[in-house]
């Protein structure tokens, strides 16, 4: 019975079930472990007095018992309430991997142990990232160290601009809760070693090969693009190089996954073919591959891409030796099920979800996409098969890939037929030079020919982003819009295998519920007049939208985009605009009025949009005016930049509804500020605490 076959085919839904709702619904379960442990000792017993090994019973206990399990999974993963966050403690804690090294500090992760309070040590145990200032005084930290750290730990915090990478979200979904600046002072070595020592092992083989790469001629982006696609180490990659292999759709290569483990695991299976023939060596040759599968995820710094890839191969191989009839279904959903079990919010995760996507989509489609095209001669087919496996996987991700990152790389197959066999190439000669760098004359032949290929790569990725229309940029879907979309494409391709009516009824539905959703979001797009202040750290930034866009921002922020980028482009995205805002508005030094969008504004410190008025503080220039008899009524009063204004010396001038304290104010401004505020019981909005 399929049942049977495809175990973890009908396991890991319930399973994953519980994860989603513990989550959304924050349902944390006192006594996980026990709760957990409990669950599978019932169902042993249960299995062995009631279901008597008839799996058509399983669901009545089963289903049930793997949603709780689910649930009980992500309460053991969030950690015990934090000690008081507004006072500084001294933590033990071990160095979790290797510190980076940054222009202006050093960043790595711990996990934290205990805490000190008065004179014991309280148990707590969680993840944190600390910063630490980089100079002379910085201590020299490794994988592994035992350290005390004093200071104050906060949870992580995100800007909350509207749609703006969620950042804490991305932490919490890696296991880290809480971050800290800490000074160098504030850290002392305990000792080292008290990592696992597999880890630490495999990270000092992955440093011994960065030196051989280094010793060998490789600097700069060349370096950064070889070490990341060889050893996972990504550090040193620059903004702009990421950005062309995003564009292109070839960024899967510079994370080690599932291309690079397929490779390696091809590697090893062509040269251990002579051990076949015999039961004994066939079991020897897979014990030897998984060794060596985790032995390179282990390099590439147990990274979660080359895990649930070794992972995966690792259950394929044990699949082959004592379950030949599985399928690649079952071991997918069993490689998902057990990584979830070790930490359920991988499945939150962009690289879990596209991983597994772009798996099932390859096992599903990839056969019926293949037999479109037929071909006489080698070379032709083995294109078309790769064509036909990036198609596949570009089916199962493309909805993801929209949905975070409003982009789709239109020459996808073309950037994978040049790609992937480049970087089988580049891999395969690595190794090469990695395996004879003791031979030096044979090491730089090596080297040589594996600049030419990394050359080669950077041409082929750089020519492909500069065609026309080599990317299509600024998609913004829904949620909702992402599983009408795999409705859309299930329900379709299931009516043109099977032929049955349901399937395109399923889809074609789809269809026009994603077409009424974006129709939804248009005319609200249209409709919306609206100021949104970000809030970026320091500076002002705001953005009057109406008929005509309008950009107020300081000129430091315009002159480095990045900041301004991040903030107010995935506003700009999810709103649908493609053209940009203009700048001219903060330049007016005449009245400016825009008749179309009724927006108005005077010198830059009072504008009106539509019914609504605001005056906008960032310096004395109003105290050249004498306070009016009677106090002018504004809406809203935004201030900016420490302006020198106490309330009551704004009272004299105007009366409003609220004040707004922007981003670019200091602490001890907004402090006096809001104390005046809560004195008067005015309203008011503090951007920098509260967000845009």
């Amino acid at each position: 019975m399929k049942i049977i076959k495809d175990p973890f085919v009908f396991i890991f839904p319930p399973f994953a079930a519980g994860i989603i709702t513990a989550y959304f619904f924050h349902i944390l379960l006192p006594y996980s472990r026990l709760i957990f442990i409990a669950i599978f000792l019932l169902t042993l017993i249960l299995n062995r007095l009631y279901f008597g090994n008839n799996p058509w019973n399983y669901p009545y206990f089963i289903y049930p018992a793997l949603f709780l399990l689910g649930i009980a999974a992500l309460s053991m993963h969030y950690p015990q309430s934090p000690p008081n966050l507004e006072q500084e403690y001294l933590f033990r804690a071990v160095v979790a991997d290797n510190p980076k090294t940054k222009p202006n500090s050093v960043q790595f992760v711990v996990k934290l142990q205990s805490y000190k309070d008065t004179n014991q040590w309280i148990p707590y145990e969680t993840k944190a990232v600390v910063y630490v200032k980089n100079d002379s005084t910085t201590p020299t930290l490794h994988y592994g160290d035992l350290i005390l750290i004093y200071g104050r730990f906060n949870e992580i915090e995100n800007s909350h601009n509207p749609y703006e990478f969620d950042y804490k979200t991305f932490m919490k979904n890696k296991g880290i809760f809480l971050t800290s600046f800490v000074k160098s002072e504030h850290i002392e070595v305990l000792g080292s070693g008290y990592g696992n020592i597999f880890v630490s092992t495999a990270l000092k083989i992955r440093q011994k090969f960065i030196r051989i790469y280094k010793k060998y001629g490789f600097k700069g982006q060349e370096f950064a693009v070889l070490s990341a696609l060889t050893l996972g180490y990504r550090d040193e990659i620059s903004r702009e190089t990421r950005q062309i292999f995003a564009n292109t759709g070839a960024m899967h290569i510079l994370a080690v996954s599932g291309l690079h483990v397929g490779i390696i695991y091809m590697i090893l299976t062509s040269l251990l073919g002579f051990m076949n023939k015999k039961k004994t060596l066939f079991r020897l040759k897979a014990v030897i591959i998984i060794f060596s599968l985790w032995m390179f995820a282990a390099i590439a710094g147990f990274s979660p891409s080359v895990t649930r890839s070794a992972l995966m191969f690792s259950l394929f191989v044990i699949g082959h030796q004592v379950m030949k009839a599985t399928t690649i279904y079952n071991i997918a959903f069993a490689s998902a099920f057990i990584l979830l079990l070790i930490n359920p919010l991988d499945i939150f995760s962009v690289g879990f979800q596209l991983s597994y996507a772009a798996v099932l989509s390859i096992v599903f489609f990839q056969p019926y996409i293949y037999e479109l095209l037929h071909f006489r001669y080698l070379i032709p087919d083995k294109i078309w098969a790769l064509v036909s496996v990036s198609v596949a996987a570009q089916i199962g991700t493309m909805p993801i890939g929209l949905y975070y990152f409003h982009q789709f790389p239109n020459y996808f197959f073309l950037t994978n037929i040049v790609v992937i066999p480049l970087a089988s190439l580049i891999l395969y000669t690595a190794v090469a030079l990695i395996t004879l760098s003791f031979l030096p004359v044979i090491a730089k032949f090596m080297a040589f020919v594996l600049k030419l290929w990394l050359k080669l790569l950077f041409v082929s990725v750089k020519s492909i982003d500069s065609l026309p229309f080599a990317t299509t940029k600024n998609i913004f879907i829904t949620g909702t819009q992402l599983f009408l979309l795999y409705a859309v494409i299930l329900g379709i391709s299931l009516w043109l295998i099977y032929r049955k009516y349901p399937y395109l009824i399923v889809g074609l539905s789809g269809l026009f519920l994603f077409l009424v959703a974006d129709i939804f979001l248009h005319y609200q797009n249209i409709k919306d007049q609206s100021l949104t202040i970000f809030n970026v750290r320091r500076n002002t930034a705001m953005l009057i939208k109406a008929d005509t866009l309008y950009l107020i921002a300081d000129d430091a922020l315009f002159a480095k985009r990045q900041s301004l980028q991040y903030a107010v482009l995935p506003y700009l995205q999810a709103k649908r605009i493609t053209t940009l805002p203009r700048k001219e508005f903060i330049n007016d030094s005449l009245t400016a009025k825009d008749t179309i969008t009724n927006v108005f504004a005077v010198k830059q410190q009072f504008f009106k949009i539509g019914n609504i008025t605001f005056v906008y503080i960032d310096d004395d220039k109003l105290t050249d005016f004498a306070p009016p008899q009677k106090p002018f009524h504004v809406n809203y009063i935004i201030l900016a930049h420490n302006a020198f204004w106490s309330i009551d010396r704004l009272l004299q001038y105007f009366s409003f509804d609220k004040i707004i304290f922007d981003s670019s104010n200091k602490q001890w401004k907004l402090d006096k500020w809001i104390s005046s505020c809560k004195a008067r019981n005015f309203d008011y909005y503090n951007v920098a605490d509260s967000g845009a």
